[in-house]
């Protein structure tokens, strides 16, 4: 069915609009390249292994709860690692979309104020390190006191 030239001319209006539409909006920045965190998060580590019962009668539980519990801050500071490589990168990016088109005061502000989130955000990671980290540390002497039979 043909229609009527003024309604194949809107119509092929309206889709080139359309399409232009849909192509500019494809290259339109979303304002981070991030979707979510790739890292392990550091406060569940801890509760995730349950050494304080999987060595209990060996002959070397004692020395198992020691290695255990390095493995378990081995994992917190991979993703403490992780983690501080990630905001390095969510900073990179952002801040790089979010200043662009600025100059002057305004991008001197603008990078000011995305390096001191990243100061924060850093710290943030680091001190949820060290609690994760000796979390780890409280197993030990309950493991320990487990391996002697009580």
């Amino acid at each position: 069915m043909w229609l009527p030239d003024s309604r194949l001319r809107i119509a092929v209006l309206v889709g080139l609009a359309l399409a232009l539409f849909a192509a500019a909006a494809s290259r339109a920045a979303t304002g981070t390249l991030f979707i979510q965190q790739p890292c392990g998060d550091m406060t569940t580590i801890p509760g995730q292994y349950g050494f304080e019962n999987s060595f209990v009668g060996v002959t070397n539980c004692t020395s198992l709860c020691k290695q255990a519990v390095v493995v378990c801050q081995r994992a917190i500071k991979d993703a403490e690692s992780c983690q501080l490589a990630f905001a390095s990168d969510w900073v990179a990016f952002d801040s790089q979309v979010e200043c662009a088109d600025l100059t002057g005061n305004d991008l001197r502000d603008c990078k000011n104020s995305w390096s001191q989130d990243k100061k924060t955000w850093q710290a943030t990671i680091k001190g949820g390190a060290l609690q994760a980290v000796a979390q780890c540390a409280q197993h030990l002497s309950f493991c320990t006191f487990r391996c002697s039979g009580s």
